[in-house]
């Protein structure tokens, strides 16, 4: 089925995460890296974290910005709570 797929017009609408920088649904800021590591988010950082499309965020440190975190959790935690 993959071949099909693939051979098909729909070629440039298959999830291949290895061809997208967003492909594992991470946000991972390597333009500000530290290093050999990703940047580190903090409370700087939130705009793009809220508005980014993705589902997981790498890296957080809580000695470095545990409220950027805490925000985190507060924010997505009752999504679908009738309540939020």
């Amino acid at each position: 089925m993959g071949t099909v797929i693939a051979n098909s017009k729909f070629r440039d609408e298959i999830y291949e995460p290895y061809r997208s920088p967003g492909g594992h649904m991470r946000l991972i800021d390597r333009e500000r890296a530290e290093g050999a590591s990703p940047h580190t988010f903090t409370m700087d950082d939130w705009e793009m974290i809220e508005s980014c499309p993705y589902f997981w965020a790498r890296k957080f440190d809580l000695n470095k910005d545990s409220k950027v975190i805490e925000k985190v959790f507060t924010t997505w935690s009752n999504i679908g709570d009738e309540s939020y």
